[in-house]
């Protein structure tokens, strides 16, 4: 489970096009990306939030995964990580990078989640 808040301060990436002494704004949301759990990257997004530079998104994500097939990637010794990308959304050309921060999962959070929701016969 991901709840994503908030962010503050993010840059302006999007300029006005008539006057550039105008102060500009951003179009932000963020790519969520968890890996080293089940061999594949899944991914979420949040909603776009147009102009703004301190979006507040109270969103929540949840990464649906069965633990019974995540035994061969963790033996792997793969590291669990929750990737959060803000991206600022442009109409006309490619989306502009803004930010983003990486959070490595410990297996001590991994096998203390497993042990409350993996049921074994």
């Amino acid at each position: 489970h991901v709840h994503m808040e908030e962010a503050r301060n993010l840059p302006a990436l999007d300029r006005p096009w008539q006057d550039s002494s105008m102060v500009g704004t951003s179009d932000p949301y963020v790519r969520i990306t968890l890996t080293g759990i089940t061999g594949k990257p899944m991914e979420k997004r949040t909603k776009v939030l147009r102009g703004t530079q301190h979006p507040i998104w109270n969103e929540n994500f949840i990464f649906h995964f069965d633990w019974k097939h995540t035994g061969p990637v963790l033996a792997n010794q793969t590291q669990p990580e929750l990737k959060l990308e803000v991206w600022d959304r442009d109409l006309l050309r490619s989306d502009d990078f803004s930010g983003r921060v990486h959070s490595v999962l410990l297996g001590e959070m991994i096998e203390e989640y497993k042990s409350m929701y993996v049921t074994t016969p």
